[in-house]
C-alpha cells in the first residue's frame, strides 16, 4: 500500500519518486498539501513501524490505513477497501474463509473477482478433469504443494474449457515455454483498448516467445501473457504478488487486472498453500496440519509417564488403609528384630533389672538371691528351683557372662515374664 501510494502521488506530480529518496523527502513536498501530508505521514509511520520496529499490523489497523488513505488512492481502490474481510463478493452468502486483511493477503481479490461469481478457496486436491464442478468457471492458482497428478488434472480440465491463472512457478511453465526472469520496472502498460492507465507493477518480467501478450513492460517485456489451450485458455502473470491487497490498491491496478483476466461468469476457486492432499488415515492428516511434532511429543509423554508409573506383573489390588498401629505391635516387631540379631540374653538382661525391681515391690523384705526365690516362690506357689534357676540366668546376663544358650535364656525371659503376672504386674 505504501508503494502504491507513492507511485500514485508521483504520477499526479506532487512528489517526484526517486531511488535513494526517503519518506521524510515525500513528507517534505506535501507540505502545501496538509491534508494529504497528514494522511501521508500515519500511512508511513505505521510502515516504518513494520519494517524497521518489528510491530505487526493486524488486519483492523489494515483496514484504517485504507480508508485513511483514501484521497491518496483512486475511487475503486477505497471502494475495495471497506470490503477486505470476507473470501466472497458483496451480497454473497455462501460461507468460506477468510482471505485476509494483511497487505500481503489476498482479501481484494474477491472483489475485484466479484463480476465472475462467488468465490472459494478449494481444500481438495485435483483428480482429473471432473474432480472440478460443473459450476466452476475459473481457478486461480497461487503458490501451492500440488503433486504431478494435480497439475495434469487442471491442465486436463482447462483443455476441457476452463480458465486457469497461474501466478508463480509450475510445471506447466516449461511446456508452454514461459520463464520469469529480470525485472519489469514501475509500470506495466496493460494491452487494453483505449484506456490509457498503467500498471503499477513490482515484481518479475516474463519471457515467454509464443505466447500472445496482455501487458507489456515499459521496456517492451512481456508482463501478463495467455495460452490457448483446447477449449480453455492458462493465463500467466508474473508473481502472486500483483493480485494481494497492497497491489490491487495502487493506482488502477484493480480494474485493470479484472479486465486482464476476463473471467467467465461463474464460481472462482482458489487453489493455494491450503490445497492438500487428502489423508488416508487419521496420523496421515494431523501430520499434514503441521501436528507431527505436537503428536510425537505427546506419546514421548504418554511414555515416560508409564515409566514413572511402572507396568503390573500381576492383577492390582486396592492399597490398605493407612490406619493406626497398636503398640502391641511395635513390641512385636521390637521382638521379632531382637530374635533375628540373636539377642536373647540382652533381651533378659534388660528386662531382668526391670523385673527383679518389681518382685522386690510385690514381695516385702526379701532381698536378693536365695531369699528372693524363696519368697517369689511361696507367693506365687512355683517350684523354688524354677524361680531361682530364672534369677540367677538373669543375674548372670546383667553381670555379661555367656552362661547358658539362646534357649535358656527365652525359657529364662518367659519365666520371668509369668512371675511378674503371678505376683499382680506392673500398676
Amino acid at each position: 500500500m505504501q508503494l502504491g501510494v507513492v507511485l500514485r502521488l508521483d504520477s499526479r506530480g506532487l512528489i517526484a519518486a526517486r531511488r535513494g529518496r526517503t519518506n521524510g523527502d515525500y513528507a517534505r513536498e506535501l507540505r502545501s498539501q496538509p491534508e494529504l501530508a497528514a494522511v501521508f505521514g500515519e500511512l508511513t509511520r505505521a510502515t516504518e513501524a513494520v519494517q524497521f520496529g518489528g510491530r505487526r499490523l493486524d488486519g483492523a489497523g489494515f483496514r484504517h490505513l485504507l480508508e485513511r488513505a483514501a484521497p491518496l488512492l483512486t475511487g475503486l481502490a477505497l471502494a475495495l477497501a471497506v470490503s477486505t474481510s470476507a473470501c466472497q463478493p458483496a451480497g454473497s452468502r455462501v460461507a468460506g474463509p477468510r482471505c485476509g486483511a494483511d497487505p500481503d493477503e489476498y482479501g481484494l481479490l474477491c472483489e475485484v473477482l466479484a463480476p465472475s461469481g462467488a468465490m472459494q478457496p478449494r481444500y481438495r486436491p485435483l483428480r482429473g478433469a471432473r474432480g472440478v464442478s460443473d459450476d466452476v468457471a475459473a481457478i486461480v492458482v497461487l503458490p501451492n504443494e500440488m503433486e504431478a497428478e494435480g497439475w495434469a488434472a487442471l491442465k486436463d480440465w482447462v483443455e476441457a474449457g476452463g480458465v486457469a491463472v497461474l501466478t508463480s512457478d509450475s510445471p506447466l511453465d516449461d511446456e508452454f515455454g514461459v520463464e520469469r526472469a529480470g525485472l519489469c520496472g514501475a509500470q506495466a502498460r496493460a494491452l487494453v483498448a483505449g484506456d490509457p492507465d498503467a500498471l503499477i507493477s513490482p515484481g518479475p518480467a516474463l519471457v515467454a516467445p509464443l505466447l500472445r501478450p496482455g501487458a507489456l513492460c515499459d521496456g517492451g517485456e512481456k508482463y501478463i501473457v495467455y495460452a490457448e489451450h483446447g477449449d480453455g485458455r492458462f493465463v500467466f502473470l508474473p508473481s502472486p504478488e500483483l493480485l494481494s491487497n497492497a497491489s490491487l490498491v495502487a493506482g488502477q491496478n484493480a480494474r485493470l487486472l479484472a479486465e486482464l483476466l476476463d473471467l467467465p461468469t461463474g464460481r472462482v476457486e482458489i487453489v493455494g498453500a491450503w490445497t492438500r492432499q487428502v489423508s488416508s488415515n487419521p496420523l496421515g492428516a494431523l501430520t499434514a496440519a503441521g501436528l507431527g511434532p505436537w503428536l510425537a511429543q505427546l506419546l514421548l509423554l504418554a511414555l515416560a509417564f508409564a515409566a514413572y508409573r511402572g507396568v503390573p506383573f500381576g492383577r492390582r489390588v486396592e492399597l490398605p488403609e493407612n490406619r493406626r498401629r497398636r503398640f502391641s505391635e511395635h513390641v512385636q516387631a521390637l521382638g521379632q528384630r531382637w530374635a533375628e540379631q540373636r539377642a536373647a540374653r540382652s533381651a533378659l538382661a534388660a528386662y531382668g533389672a526391670f523385673a527383679n525391681d518389681l518382685l522386690r515391690e510385690r514381695v516385702p523384705g526379701a532381698s536378693m538371691g536365695a531369699d528372693l526365690a524363696r519368697a517369689v516362690a511361696d507367693k506365687t506357689g512355683r517350684p523354688e528351683a524354677d524361680v531361682s534357676r530364672a534369677l540367677e540366668l538373669t543375674r548372670r546376663a546383667q553381670a555379661g557372662h555367656s552362661a547358658g544358650s539362646e534357649d535358656d535364656h527365652l525359657r529364662a525371659l518367659r519365666e520371668l515374664a509369668r512371675l511378674v503376672e503371678d505376683v499382680g504386674g506392673p500398676r
